[in-house]
């Protein structure tokens, strides 16, 4: 979502920057890979990024202005840093929005230190008291936000997950179909009022897809097999199907 962010200075970009590296090392954890910042306004997507450029240039000897850290919170399966920040920070917020008014206003003050989509939710909870453990906040943990700055990550976003289906096997896999990729299904030719044709049985037909590997956090799972998804067409009765061989032997 584009955005304007208050980015914090270096000093503590590189104490987080650490922090969030040592966690991923023994834990399936993902750090966050770009700059850490508290969101002030987004969804500026109906703003050229010129337009949001300037603006924040003109807001930008506001800076900079104080903060501190309160606590560690998992929400949406992200590691964050809930913070508060001195007045002049909302004074801040309120003058973007006034000039970027289709924008929205960021209620919750925060920083996204990672991501923890791949810790299976029941473990979230140890996994935040060992990191409260092993990083604690207190009253002296203070920051300085020391620039503004314009994120457009539309361009970077990954593609959504495909969705995940279940097979006898109770095994979860995502099965990537895309329509022009199935074979097309041709048309029976249309008998003629003259004669009569014979009854066929039923055909099977099959479509074959390929299994992919899950492209989420979670361990990459290949199975490293093709598998045949058929369609059994409803046969006609016994008796119908007799009755038509019938009436064409005849």
């Amino acid at each position: 979502m584009p955005n304007v962010a208050a980015n914090l200075d270096p000093d503590t970009a590189a104490a987080l920057s650490a922090a969030a590296t040592e966690m991923a090392a023994g834990s399936p954890f993902v750090a966050e890979p770009r700059f850490y910042k508290v969101t002030l306004l987004g969804s500026l997507h109906t703003y050229e990024d010129g337009e949001v450029q300037r603006t924040i240039s003109t807001l930008a000897p506001a800076l900079p202005l104080q903060g501190r850290f309160v606590k560690w919170e998992i929400a949406a399966r992200r590691l964050r840093v809930a913070v508060e920040c001195e007045p002049a920070v909302e004074e801040l917020q309120r003058a973007l929005h006034s000039r970027l008014p289709r924008g929205r206003l960021w209620t919750s003050a925060y920083i996204t230190v990672g991501y923890c989509g791949a810790i299976p939710i029941a473990q979230h909870e140890a996994f935040l008291q060992a990191v409260e453990s092993s990083y604690p906040i207190t009253t002296e943990s203070a920051f300085t936000l020391s620039s503004l700055a314009y994120e457009n990550d539309a361009s970077e976003r990954p593609p959504k997950p495909a969705a995940t289906a279940k097979h006898s096997g109770g095994r979860a896999v995502n099965i990537l179909v895309r329509r022009n990729q199935l074979p097309s299904k041709p048309k029976a030719p249309r008998p003629s009022s003259s004669a009569r044709r014979p009854r066929c049985p039923s055909a099977i037909t099959g479509t074959t897809v390929a299994e992919s590997t899950s492209t989420s956090g979670v361990a990459a799972m290949d199975l490293g097999d093709r598998r045949t998804v058929t369609t059994i067409r409803k046969r006609s009765s016994t008796k119908s199907r007799n009755k038509s061989w019938s009436r064409a032997a005849a």
